[in-house]
């Protein structure tokens, strides 16, 4: 058995597969799910690293930084769906450039957050009404805002672009 077959095992033996695959609501409404949390995490985040970039300078950047947990809330949200989607059809995913462009894309967004909250958020957050935003944190932000997008537009094209298993040369890890 391989890596897609045993991924595909454990969805079914947790339930995850019957829900997604064998209703007719399932997927429907895990879709929905995952627009809620993605509108969460977007409505917040891309809001936030616009105002670093200079948006709406009349916005001091801690009361919009107030609403950080709700992205995060909807980042959770979408890591569980997200998860429930790969596990019930891993082959559909992980052979997929949309997908791999996706991940990569969150792993920049992760490690970006990283660094913003190490290095950058204390002297971000303090900047005031009709204040610039230090050089650094402008860069997090773009990067922020260029990385969530990539996210965005890689789950996007993955209802569109479905290539078979050997256009993906380095795909046969998994199996």
């Amino acid at each position: 058995m391989n890596a897609m077959e045993r991924i595909t095992e454990f969805a079914k033996s947790i339930g995850v597969y019957h829900l997604t695959s064998e209703t007719a609501w399932g997927w429907p409404i895990l879709e929905s799910i995952h627009y809620v949390g993605l509108s969460m995490l977007f409505g917040t985040v891309i809001l936030y690293d616009l105002r670093v970039l200079g948006v709406a300078k009349s916005v001091p950047v801690k009361s919009l930084h107030r609403f950080i947990p709700i992205g995060v809330a909807g980042f959770i949200i979408n890591l569980v769906t997200g998860v429930m989607f790969y596990i019930s059809a891993p082959a559909n995913y992980s052979y997929s450039p949309a997908f791999h462009v996706k991940v990569i894309c969150l792993f920049i967004a992760g490690a970006n957050v990283m660094i913003f909250y190490t290095f950058l958020a204390k002297r971000t957050n303090a900047v005031g009404a009709g204040e610039d935003a230090p050089l650094s944190s402008k860069i997090a932000a773009g990067v922020s805002f260029l990385a969530w997008s990539g996210v965005l537009a890689g789950g996007r094209f993955l209802g569109f672009f479905k290539p078979p298993q050997h256009w993906c040369e380095w795909c046969g890890l998994f199996s």
